[in-house]
């Protein structure tokens, strides 16, 4: 497993990606088994939550949307799931692996290409 901030960094330089670019790498990686889980979700959902906000198409927000909801629900904690209300609201690793999968698909689709790299290795000015 690598560290993502770090990876992020070294594919550009002192992290002049785009945070679109950012999140594109961070799901083709995390597909392809490179992060773990918590490290994977805690950064998509910073990248989306707090540095997003309105730098994507409707389309990728609607394929962008469920998969972020998936990671801030993620708890790597079985304590979580043991009561009511959690087992309701916290969801397990397969389940972000299977939302990620989808939108990685989808984004593959609506790009109409066979890997996200060319977008996140793309140069921006």
């Amino acid at each position: 497993m690598h560290d993502v901030v770090g990876c992020i960094q070294s594919v550009k330089g002192e992290n002049k990606m785009t945070v679109r670019q950012q999140i594109l790498f961070l799901i083709e990686k995390y597909f392809l088994g490179e992060y773990d889980t918590s490290s994977y979700t805690s950064y998509l959902v910073k990248l989306y939550h707090v540095k997003n906000r309105g730098k994507f198409t409707p389309e990728e927000d609607a394929i962008l949307k469920a998969l972020v909801d998936s990671a801030v629900r993620f708890s790597p904690f079985e304590k979580d799931f043991q009561c009511d209300i959690g087992s309701k609201f916290f969801v397990r690793e397969d389940a972000v692996q299977t939302k990620t999968k989808g939108a990685y698909q989808a984004l593959l689709k609506l790009y109409q290409t066979e890997s996200l790299e060319s977008l996140y290795t793309e140069t921006t000015e």
